[in-house]
C-alpha cells in the first residue's frame, strides 16, 4: 500500500527600496552694488537786457540740483525756473550780467570727492596764486574775493596756479574752493548664488521570510474491500490490489 505525503510552503516577498530625496532649490541671484556717483558742470551765461532762458549743457534732475549767481550774487530759487536743460528767469537779467549756473548731476562709476579751501591775501598787483592742489579743471572750483563769488570769466586755472584777469585790491581776502578729485567708484559685487541641499536618500526595509508550510498527516489505513477488486478509500492515499 502507498500513501501519499504534501508539504506546504508559504512564499517569501522582498520588501520596497526607498525613494531618492528630490534636491533642493537654487537660491536667488545677490542684487549687484551700485556704481554712481556725482559731478558738477559750470555754464556760464551773458545777460543783453532781454533774454530771459538759458540752454544748460546738461539737464539736472532738478531745481535743488544747481546753484545760480547772477554778477556773483547767490539767487533764490524763486528766481528761476528749470525745465529740462532750460532755466528760465523770472526777471531779464540786465545787459552785460555774468549768469554762472552750477548743475549737479548723476555720472556712472565717478564721484567728487573732498573739498580743499585756500585762503589768500590781495596786494593790489597780484594776479597769480598758487593752490595746494591741482583742480581738474576752473569748473571744480569757487572763487570768492571779501566774499563775492566770482564769475569763471574772472580767472583761469593751470596745474595748481590761479590767475586772475584782474588783480584783487589790496588786503582784499581770496578764498578758492576747490572740489575733488573725482575718483572712480568701484563696481558693486555681485551677491553668490543660493545652493539647495539635496534631499537625503529613503531606506526601504526588507519583508520578512515567509514559513513553510506544515507537513501533512498520513492518511488513516483503508480497510479491506469485499473480493473481487480493490477499492480507493481516501483522497491521498492509493492502495495496491491484494
Amino acid at each position: 500500500m502507498t500513501t501519499s505525503i504534501r508539504l506546504i510552503r508559504s512564499r517569501q516577498f522582498a520588501g520596497y527600496t526607498g525613494s531618492i530625496g528630490y534636491s533642493g532649490s537654487r537660491g536667488d541671484i545677490g542684487y549687484a552694488g551700485s556704481s554712481t556717483g556725482s559731478m558738477i558742470i559750470s555754464d556760464t551765461f551773458t545777460g543783453d537786457g532781454v533774454t530771459t532762458s538759458f540752454l544748460l549743457s546738461t539737464s539736472p534732475p532738478g531745481e535743488d540740483y544747481i546753484t545760480v549767481n547772477i554778477d556773483g550774487v547767490s539767487q533764490l530759487k524763486s528766481a528761476y525756473t528749470l525745465n529740462n536743460n532750460l532755466i528760465i528767469f523770472t526777471g531779464v537779467p540786465i545787459a552785460g550780467a555774468i549768469i554762472e549756473v552750477r548743475s549737479i548731476t548723476v555720472a556712472s562709476y565717478g564721484a567728487i570727492t573732498g573739498l580743499t579751501y585756500d585762503t589768500f591775501t590781495g596786494t593790489g598787483n597780484t594776479t597769480n596764486f598758487t593752490l595746494s592742489t591741482s583742480p581738474i579743471n576752473k569748473n571744480y572750483t569757487l572763487v570768492t574775493i571779501s566774499g563775492t563769488a566770482q564769475s569763471k570769466n574772472d580767472y583761469s586755472i593751470s596745474g595748481s596756479t590761479i590767475t586772475f584777469t584782474q588783480a584783487p585790491a589790496l588786503a582784499s581776502s581770496i578764498e578758492v574752493t576747490t572740489f575733488g578729485p573725482a575718483q572712480q567708484l568701484s563696481l558693486g559685487y555681485t551677491g553668490s548664488q543660493g545652493v539647495g541641499f539635496t534631499g537625503s536618500t529613503g531606506v526601504g526595509f526588507t519583508g520578512s521570510t515567509g514559513y513553510f508550510g506544515s507537513t501533512g498527516f498520513f492518511g488513516s489505513r483503508g480497510y479491506t474491500g469485499s473480493i473481487g477488486g480493490a477499492e480507493l478509500l481516501h483522497p491521498f492515499m492509493f492502495l495496491s490490489g491484494i
